[in-house]
């Protein structure tokens, strides 16, 4: 094992460590996510990004959740990937596309001199089960689900990564008692993240999520990106409009086109702090 330098990040308080592995010599050893993302023993995160070689563009970025598990996409993770690109290895460029699992995503900073604020285009949403995934056949939305001995009406968006809606008036037990049974849910073959949405108005969303992978968390940035466009399909808002989403670490920025075809998420990365980890 060799010391690595890493650098751990947040984004509303969804947090990370970053660790540059473009030049290393061997696979990332992946037993060593979990004890990394311990609050207790390890550093803690809700997951680690790897910054990888692309095979277009010159970064990707790899996600694994605090549980081990590989994520595609996240929305929160990579304003912190961004923020690292333009401190750490010089990206100065108003612009950069990252590639990830979940397909390129263009990245705007706000201001390359003061990277706190960035614009992601999020990429499309997807509304075909077989996108998400999702079982079943038709509509994704108002679908049926039993779970916690309620029948529960959901929404579900892919972006990059599964998501399931739920619009209502939900307290924090609830979240606690449902997410985990939502998340591993039949209809779901690669689990799910899920949203418990509270409409405040057409603009403005309270929104707290269960992802999958590390459970409540302070922000998700998909999730976010998720309930702006259900809420738009479903006719709680409009499109082409600023959303307010209201998470627990702080509020997101969501803006949806009309066709779907492209989602906007404006919001915060910083850095914590800097260290190093013999892997």
């Amino acid at each position: 094992m060799s010391k690595i330098p890493f650098v751990k990040a947040h984004g509303l308080g969804n947090d990370f460590i970053l660790i540059d592995w473009r030049d290393a010599d061997r696979p990332f050893p992946l037993d060593r996510v979990v004890p990394l993302c311990d609050r207790r023993f390890g550093i803690g995160a809700d997951g680690i990004l790897l910054v990888l070689p692309g095979e277009t563009e010159a970064f990707r970025m790899r996600i694994y959740n605090s549980d081990g598990s590989l994520a595609e996409m996240c929305g929160n993770g990579i304003r912190c990937f961004a923020l690292y690109l333009n401190r750490y290895l010089g990206v100065t460029s108003e612009n950069v596309t990252i590639e990830t699992d979940a397909g390129p995503l263009s990245c705007h900073f706000d201001d390359p001199e003061s990277p706190e604020q960035f614009t992601i285009n999020m990429g499309r949403a997807y509304l075909a089960r077989a996108d998400i995934p999702m079982a079943g056949t038709g509509d994704p939305f108002e679908q049926t689900v039993e779970a916690g001995g309620r029948e529960l009406v959901g929404h579900g968006v892919g972006m990059g990564n599964p998501h399931f809606i739920l619009f209502g008036d939900w307290s924090r037990s609830d979240v606690d008692r449902l997410g985990p049974e939502l998340m591993q849910h039949a209809l779901f073959p690669r689990r799910t993240n899920v949203e418990f949405a509270q409409m405040q108005s057409a603009e403005e969303i309270d929104l707290t999520v269960y992802e999958r992978g590390c459970g409540v968390t302070m922000a998700c940035g998909t999730g976010a990106s998720a309930t702006a466009v259900a809420a738009v399909r479903t006719g709680l808002s409009a499109p082409n409009t600023d959303i307010a989403v209201n998470l627990p670490g702080g509020t997101l920025t969501i803006r949806v086109e009309e066709d779907y075809s492209s989602v906007w998420m404006t919001g915060p990365a910083v850095v914590v702090y800097e260290g190093a980890v013999e892997l």
